[in-house]
């Protein structure tokens, strides 16, 4: 799921940004850092990707959830991935 905008938080400070205009802010490294869901009540972490085009689009941090009352809250589960398993066994050599 991509954005097309995030709430910027920081300092207590809120305000609306559009993914385009992210790149083109002088203290980008502040905005990376402080970016969420633009839903209202949602406190979810996004981040910014590259499309092989080079144009910029917004995900979900791997890390965080969106709030039950988000539009975006999914309550899937995450498939895990199976290790495989080793066994030790005595060759008898």
């Amino acid at each position: 799921m991509t954005f097309d905008r995030a709430i910027i938080r920081n300092l207590g400070v809120e305000r609306m940004i559009e993914t385009e205009e992210i790149t083109r802010q002088p203290d980008y490294l502040s905005i990376i850092k402080n970016l969420y869901c633009p839903i209202d009540g949602c406190t979810a972490r996004l981040i910014i990707n590259r499309r092989s085009t080079g144009k910029p689009y917004l995900s979900k941090h791997k890390s965080y959830q969106h709030s039950e009352t988000c539009f975006y809250f999914t309550n899937e589960e995450k498939l895990v991935q199976t290790a495989t398993e080793y066994r030790v066994v005595n060759g008898g050599i």
